[in-house]
């Protein structure tokens, strides 16, 4: 292929920002494993080999090899075309760099670049697996197929296109999430080719690309960054030998605060800033040289404790410092006392003291505290009261005088002693819900609250921040994510074995959110102004709802069949139920719907497409009519009767229900009729003949509650039923109220339970009480 046909190729094939946020996210979502564990598990299976590998040259890759690695790292289905743009950058990067230009060599233009010695060197494929076995236990190399011959995974028009196996390796690294130590060490050791423990210059000068393609697609301003990379090359170097070891590599990365950021900053340290990279709106100006921010993709680093800001050139290791204190010693002195930390400029208000504006156009004005969020102008700051008293969040704050630790220098074992008068609230968020609106609520609650009352779900569940706070008499947990992270919750919490259950408010980032609209916190987030939320929960209210334990039971002639399309989800999601669970036609759709997601998550991106989907897999099930007349092929007891559901009615769905809200929203049971508690009627439990059933009037009278300790049965007739129900047309048809609920199946069903579906073979399933869980609803009606 000559040169203009490698143009031209790489014009149509290359990442654009767009792409490579889809490579984050899908890896943020979907990867479960790190890069060199993968490389790891498909050597020791066998499944790449050394087989039609092209030995004689550096360590590369083909498409093939590429192509499958990518597969088997991203546990979903990849877009074509993000694999082979991916494939084509890293193809053409490859090429031009090896590539002499102007009459100029490699060699030369490195020791030009950096005063380090080069020591450019091949290194053949083999040679590089037997370090990477000593690294990894890794083999790398283009798959091969069952038979022996190489899979159809050709790109373009050829079959020979080779990438970088370490350029590949170390991209994908650097995106993972880790320490950015750990990835220092990892991308040291990638490179360090002859494995003596030193870089050389060609060494750091692949390294430096890296890093400054991942920043370039991470919209970052390159032409500041590369410079700042080549001055640490050129600083770490301390004994002037023309190589870096390894600690010199980790203490100049270290102490570079934009590769830092880069890498996924994350410090420990208290009083430390963590910066992320930043694209401004307004016009917004360096805390350190006070000038402007400019440019047309990220301008600056933003700390999201405190919001100090500067030019990546401006942020040096000192600059580090300066950040909030989140807990004190155990013999501070001053525990009792918080002052405030003023961070100067870049926002626009009213000065708290003089109630004139404060503006920030011509350039830095006026100090805000981070803590109580009060603004007022320089002038006004001396006339403010050295103590801060947290502002309107004060109820909700871990104050860092509530916070001590023996060891003044470590912030392990730190132990809680909430002020009286507050009733902290511990924040668990889903960074995966909601279509990433998880992460910028996560750097939002860092800043409105204490850092160390702030938890991500990916960062071991639940259990950390339900430990953190387990010996507090009196707090409160605000769940941000879907009714899956909800449940996922209240089930560690029964794990924890709380004395006193702590209530739980809800923040919608899922899909339905039934929960969260039934209890009032609405359908979804909105964007709306987290204090306000937050101002809500203080006044929420305490009510209690009931948890069902599932048992399933194998009939005789009941077994998993491995060998059906749709039986991808045998493995039945959860034994506990919160909001409901379901069987036929619905349970269908949602299954389908979910398989559909797995394999094209990148068809799935905003909540319109989702109900296109739901419409289309509706009309289908509409059409084929799958579960028609569904209760000739069921069984049902409410409270150990039968419950009559052959004779007059023809059913294709059957639901029990925990809550009022099903379907993203729909109201099944219907909210009509009278209060519970103020109707006098028959349950079964009640009944002296096992025979009777309840009468119409008389389920026409029942509402639902969440805490009665009463489940509904309701059924549905048909696809159209369902459209009806969620358009609020129709509701449900009312067949029970009970306290226990026991179905047999006498064929195979989709099944759900709160949304999450499945195929299940004939069983038995027996829905008993577990236990409650105390809920907070919103002081107000739901906002969606």
């Amino acid at each position: 292929m000559d040169l203009v046909d490698r143009a031209e190729l790489s014009r149509r094939h290359s990442m654009t920002p767009t792409d490579f946020k889809k490579l984050q996210d899908l890896i943020d979502n979907y990867c479960s494993q790190p890069i060199k564990e993968v490389l790891v598990e498909l050597s020791e299976s066998g499944t790449l080999k050394m087989e039609n590998c092209c030995k004689n040259s550096s360590a590369q890759i083909s498409y093939s090899g590429y192509k499958l690695l990518m597969q088997k790292y991203i546990e979903t289905d990849i877009p074509e075309d993000l694999l082979r743009n991916m494939f084509q950058d890293f193809f053409s990067s490859s090429w031009n760099f090896s590539c002499k230009t102007d009459g100029e060599s490699k060699e030369t233009r490195l020791a030009t670049r950096h005063p380090l010695k080069p020591g450019p060197k091949r290194e053949t494929l083999t040679q590089f697996v037997r370090r990477l076995q000593d690294l990894s236990k890794v083999v790398l190399s283009p798959r091969c197929s069952s038979d022996g011959d190489e899979a159809d995974y050709s790109f373009g028009e050829e079959h020979t296109e080779m990438i970088s196996v370490k350029e590949l390796v170390c991209c994908l690294s650097l995106l993972e999430a880790g320490s950015p130590e750990d990835k220092l060490e990892f991308v040291f050791k990638i490179y360090d080719a002859d494995g003596n423990g030193f870089l050389d210059a060609e060494e750091l000068e692949h390294i430096v690309d890296q890093m400054t393609i991942l920043a370039n697609n991470l919209e970052w301003d390159v032409n500041e960054l590369r410079p700042i990379l080549q001055r640490m090359i050129v600083n770490m170097d301390t004994n002037a030998d023309g190589k870096v070891s390894l600690s010199e590599w980790k203490n100049a990365g270290l102490t570079t605060v934009p590769l830092l950021a880069l890498l996924g900053m994350g410090t420990s340290d208290d009083g430390c800033h963590k910066f992320i990279m930043k694209h401004f709106k307004r016009p917004t100006y360096c805390n350190r040289c006070r000038r402007l921010l400019f440019g047309l993709r990220k301008q600056g680093l933003s700390c999201i404790y405190c919001k100090f800001t500067v030019h990546e050139q401006c942020a040096e290791l000192e600059v580090l410092q300066g950040c909030i204190t989140t807990y004190c010693s155990r013999n501070s002195t001053s525990q009792e006392i918080n002052v405030h930390h003023w961070v100067e400029g870049n926002f626009t208000s009213r000065c708290s003291q003089c109630s004139k504006s404060i503006t920030n156009i011509t350039g830095l004005s006026g100090l805000r505290c981070r803590w109580c969020q009060r603004t007022v102008h320089d002038s006004c700051q001396p006339a403010v009261s050295i103590e801060c008293d947290f502002g309107e969040l004060r109820c909700h704050m871990l104050q860092p005088f509530s916070l001590c630790s023996p060891n003044p220098n470590c912030a392990l074992d730190l132990q809680i002693r909430p002020s009286q008068g507050v009733c902290p609230l511990l924040v668990l968020i889903n960074q995966k819900s909601g279509g990433k609106q998880g992460s910028k609520l996560m750097r939002v609650f860092q800043y409105l609250l204490n850092p160390r009352q702030v938890f991500d779900l990916g960062h071991g569940g639940p259990g950390p921040g339900l430990k953190f706070f387990k010996e507090v008499d009196n707090f409160r947990i605000l769940c941000c994510g879907g009714d899956g992270t909800v449940g996922w919750l209240l089930e560690e919490m029964d794990k924890m074995g709380f004395s006193k259950s702590p209530p739980v408010a809800i923040l919608p980032l899922g899909t339905g959110n039934d929960l969260a609209r039934c209890l009032g916190w609405g359908g979804g987030y909105g964007k709306e102004d987290l204090k306000e939320i937050l101002k809500l929960i203080e006044n929420s209210i305490i009510v209690r709802m009931d948890r069902w334990h599932l048992d399933i039971t194998m009939l005789p002639n009941g077994s998993i069949n491995d060998d059906d399309d749709n039986n991808n989800n045998d493995k039945i999601p959860n034994n506990m139920m919160n909001n409901y669970f379901s069987i036929g036609v619905d349970a269908s759709i949602a299954l389908r719907f979910h398989n559909m997601r797995e394999k094209h998550p990148e068809k799935f991106s905003s909540r319109a497409r989702n109900k296109l989907w739901y419409f289309e897999f509706g009309t289908a099930e509409t059409l084929r009519s799958t579960f028609k007349n569904l209760q000739d092929n069921i069984e049902i007891e409410c409270d150990d009767v039968p419950l009559d559901i052959v004779s007059g009615m023809t059913l294709e769905c059957i639901a029990i229900m925990n809550i009022s809200s099903i379907y993203g929203g729909s109201d099944l049971w219907g909210s009509d009729g009278q209060r519970k508690q103020d109707v006098l009627i028959t349950r079964f439990s009640e009944l002296s003949d096992s025979s009777d059933i309840l009468k119409d009037f008389d389920l026409a009278r029942v509402e639902q509650d969440l805490g009665d300790g009463k489940l509904e049965v309701v059924g549905l007739e048909s696809c159209i039923h369902l459209a009806q129900v969620k358009s609020g047309m129709q509701r449900g048809k009312r067949l029970c109220q009970c306290s226990k609920v026991t179905i047999r199946t006498k064929q195979k069903f989709p099944m759900q339970i709160d949304g999450e579906p499945w195929i299940q073979e004939p069983c038995e399933i027996v829905i008993r009480h577990h236990n409650q869980s105390s809920m907070l609803m919103s002081p107000v009606h739901p906002r969606g």
